[in-house]
């Protein structure tokens, strides 16, 4: 075989090599598109919402993501878009992982009942991210839970049983 030929036919393979084991690496690097937790504590006339994002998803999500603003706006309307009851108060609070909790309190008159919980800037993060909430009730019992993401993004609450009497 002529020794040109050759050396083309080897550079072909290499370069058909390099790319497969290119494609490999960048797959194996590809974004993972998250998990993010959400701790919802029922009690009778309160709520108590506990979001823990990346400070990367937070970014995504907060236009003033990058101050450490305790209640800036934007954070006060994502905490008012979660539940549809009255808010009393939220603080982000930064995570010794370089993570991110913001903490929400809604009031839960009795007439609130069932109260809807959406989160939809899910659709505003990375395509496949998931949000894992769980409900518990003021003693800390999980009485729900639920995988939230882009296509499905909110789930009901229903009022908690009346503490029975002594």
């Amino acid at each position: 075989m002529n020794p040109l030929i050759e050396s083309t036919m080897m550079k072909k393979t290499l370069d058909a090599f390099a790319l497969v084991v290119l494609l490999i690496c960048c797959s194996a690097l590809a974004h993972d598109p998250g998990l993010s937790n959400l701790r919802i504590v029922v009690a009778e006339s309160e709520i108590n919402l506990t979001l823990h994002l990346s400070a990367h998803d937070l970014q995504t999500v907060l236009s003033d993501a990058g101050s450490e603003t305790e209640e800036s706006e934007d954070l006060r309307a994502l905490a008012r878009e979660l539940i549809g009851t009255r808010l009393i108060s939220v603080r982000r609070v930064a995570e010794a992982d370089g993570d991110r909790k913001i903490i929400c309190r809604y009031s839960a008159p009795s007439g609130a009942w069932p109260l809807a919980v959406e989160v939809p800037f899910l659709q505003r993060l990375a395509r496949g991210h998931r949000m894992y909430a769980v409900v518990v009730d003021a003693r800390g019992r999980q009485i729900g839970e639920a995988l939230l993401h882009a296509g499905n993004n909110r789930l009901m609450l229903t009022r908690p049983a009346p503490k029975a009497a002594p």
